[in-house]
């Protein structure tokens, strides 16, 4: 799906081709920006359980770790499948990002190619793309960012629309 989303592989890779490599599961690191990104669905975790029981790991289907870091950026229910299913490694591979905000916008756009995001789950993402922004802002700068070149930003980032992010704005901000 790189390929055929511009904006996707304009973050992808850095210009740097790495194929897929087995890796130690034990290496990989997990950070809370991407491990709490999108709630693991248990069942999803069983049936990848399965699969790899019955077939051995789909090789076609790395996870995709931040190599300098060697941080797990995407493939959290089939890291938790393999360990499930008593793999030492996985195949791996491995990105080259500039910052954490990169690398989180990457993993969101895979998610939202291979999925429908719930309310929930868009809050979620919001919530995570913007308290990346909001570090070093003053609280009056950041209010009014949260309107108009903002929104349809963040929308591109997450794949909605500029209201839907300004409604979830909405609530972030003013419900209890």
């Amino acid at each position: 799906t790189a390929l055929s989303n511009l904006a996707k592989a304009s973050i992808a890779n850095s210009g740097a081709t790495e194929l897929s490599v087995l890796v130690s599961i034990d290496d990989i690191q997990l950070d809370t920006h991407f491990k709490d990104l999108f709630p693991v669905n248990e069942e999803m975790v069983n049936r990848i359980v399965e699969s790899i029981r019955k077939k051995g790991y789909d090789k076609s289907q790395p996870l995709h770790v931040w190599k300098e870091r060697m941080l797990l950026v995407d493939g959290q229910h089939r890291r938790l499948a393999a360990i499930k299913a008593g793999l030492r490694e996985v195949p791996v591979f491995y990105h080259h990002f500039n910052s954490m905000e990169e690398a989180l916008e990457y993993a969101i756009l895979l998610q939202t190619d291979r999925r429908n995001l719930s309310d929930a789950e868009i809050y979620k993402t919001l919530q995570t793309l913007d308290s990346l922004k909001s570090r070093g802002r003053t609280s009056d700068d950041n209010e009014l960012r949260q309107q108009g070149k903002s929104a349809e930003i963040t929308a591109q980032k997450i794949g909605i629309s500029r209201s839907k992010v300004e409604k979830a704005r909405t609530i972030q901000n003013n419900a209890t």
